[in-house]
């Protein structure tokens, strides 16, 4: 089946922002845990930016595949190509940089506010609700979770819209089997592990891009 030829542009273009933005993302994952400025790409091509680099260009595109040509797919694509070095960093280091996240969320939300401006209130409604909801057990328990995560959720709501609520859904599933499997292998002692949440909201992103509309109406009418 041929490829519209406005989508194919939109997914080179997509691509090779993501290309182009894969030094940058490098130099987060290395320099930001150490305190340093990482505005400045990493020197030459590094072994970290090269290996980024498909990473950045697959999530720019699917993005743009996702959510189609336009404005919705800018939106995703700079949502998905900031979850590339935030996943890591927050795997290694529990820790979710506000460089990378509130950039991610200022284009999400311009980019939906520009596809419809009558409605603009949708995604910062959406952004703001998801922060909130993740906010509420930071505020129960600090330590259950990261101010990272709230801005995050931030993002995914500008990005997602109402999708954000069964993304949301999704990154709290995947969370709880992960706690239920670390207790059934390492029983109580897995009590005081800590894992990063940052993944489990990066894979829900993806269920929202992907299955968000469809889950939405499953959620509003019920299973069958």
């Amino acid at each position: 089946m041929p490829i519209d030829p406005q989508l194919a542009l939109w997914l080179a273009a997509a691509a090779a922002v993501g290309l182009a933005a894969a030094p940058a993302a490098a130099a987060a994952v290395e320099r930001w845990p150490r305190g340093e400025a990482v505005l400045r790409p990493l020197p030459g091509l590094s072994r970290s930016a090269l290996a980024l680099a498909p990473a950045c260009a697959a999530a720019a595109a699917g993005g743009v595949l996702a959510r189609g040509p336009g404005l919705g797919g800018v939106g995703a694509a700079a949502l998905l190509l900031a979850l590339v070095p935030v996943v890591l960093i927050d795997i290694r280091h529990r820790l979710i940089p506000d460089v990378l996240v509130l950039p991610a969320a200022a284009v999400a939300l311009a980019a939906a506010v520009a596809a419809e401006p009558a409605r603009w209130w949708v995604p910062a409604a959406c952004g703001l609700g998801a922060a909130a909801f993740l906010l509420v057990p930071w505020l129960v328990r600090p330590g259950a979770m990261g101010l990272g995560d709230v801005k995050l959720a931030l993002a995914m709501g500008a990005a997602l819209g109402a999708s954000v609520v069964p993304a949301l859904l999704a990154a709290f599933a995947a969370a709880a089997a992960a706690c239920g499997a670390l207790v059934v292998r390492h029983g109580a002692r897995a009590r005081g592990t800590a894992i990063p949440f940052g993944p489990f909201l990066a894979a829900g992103a993806v269920v929202g891009l992907l299955w968000g509309p469809a889950l939405l109406g499953w959620l509003a009418g019920g299973a069958p």
